[in-house]
């Protein structure tokens, strides 16, 4: 086994097949560069290289923002460096090194075991890709294999292109999270229809619970998002989806639920979490 570091990165990407349906992935991070399913190219290309601005990184322990980068949890407090103005966003997991530890042509399986004085103890990660006939399927674990509890909510920030236009249909009892300050969820929330959420629609970096089965059509292709342990989305459309490409993002909790409770989710010593979500091109 190697643990691949960024600069050696590009030296030992991993590609895995099936029947013309190709991933390739970045060690570092464990990030998704490009997916296709047939003849179709299922993810943007990140045009800067960073991991949330194209293709599909993991976040974990915690995805989307912790409002100021400081949070609370088992009486004691820690503070985050913050990158996303005065907040943290989208740790840890997308900048550490991973293992490849098995990959057969159509799968491949990456483990990190990551620990931090930003972070209560240590956990080791595992997920597993993979392309089937026109499917591509990320499959996450989390054991909490240190001697405290710790605080836990999994994201994937995948970019699917989807052309100039684009439509959601499914999830008819999702609830829309009302925030504060644009980002921060206020514990209440609205019934919404996704079905109303096109590219005709408004500039969209919302959070939504909805559980059940997304489907997107487009221009290019006709989408179904299913999930596993993952009842909340982050819908986004704005600069970096560059007009070609919608992100949405399976979560297990709201954006700063650290503080905010919402959906998080406690590990205690010896605790395993299993979640992730499997996209079908159905046309």
């Amino acid at each position: 086994m190697k643990t691949i570091s960024s600069v050696e990165a590009s030296l030992y990407m991993v590609s895995i097949g099936f029947n013309g349906n190709t991933a390739f992935i970045d060690p570092f991070g464990a990030y998704v560069k490009e997916v296709y399913l047939g003849s179709k190219q299922l993810l943007m290309a990140s045009p800067d290289g960073r991991q949330t601005h194209g293709g599909c990184a993991i976040l974990a322990p915690f995805a989307n923002r912790i409002r100021n980068g400081i949070y609370r949890f088992d009486e004691k407090t820690y503070e985050i460096p913050r990158n996303s103005g005065n907040n943290a966003i989208h740790g840890f997991l997308k900048d550490e090194p991973w293992t490849v530890v098995k990959t057969s042509p159509c799968s491949t399986t990456l483990e990190n075991t990551f620990e931090s004085p930003y972070f209560p103890s240590r956990l080791v990660s595992s997920v597993v890709y993979t392309v089937k006939e026109n499917r591509f399927e990320a499959q996450y674990s989390a054991t909490n294999e240190g001697d405290e509890p710790v605080p836990f909510m999994l994201g994937f920030h995948p970019y699917f292109l989807v052309g100039n236009h684009w439509k959601i249909s499914g999830c008819p009892d999702a609830l829309k999270m009302n925030c504060v300050d644009e980002f921060f969820p206020d514990g209440t929330s609205t019934i919404t229809d996704l079905s109303y959420l096109s590219s005709n629609g408004a500039v969209l970096d919302s959070c939504f619970s909805c559980r059940g089965d997304l489907v997107v059509e487009s221009d290019l292709n006709i989408l179904r998002l299913s999930r596993d342990n993952m009842p909340y989305l982050q819908i986004y459309n704005g600069h970096y989806c560059q007009g070609i490409s919608l992100a949405i993002e399976p979560m297990t909790a709201v954006p700063d639920c650290f503080n905010n409770g919402i959906g998080l989710i406690t590990l205690h010593p010896g605790d395993r979490f299993k979640g992730g979500f499997t996209v079908t091109i159905l046309g």
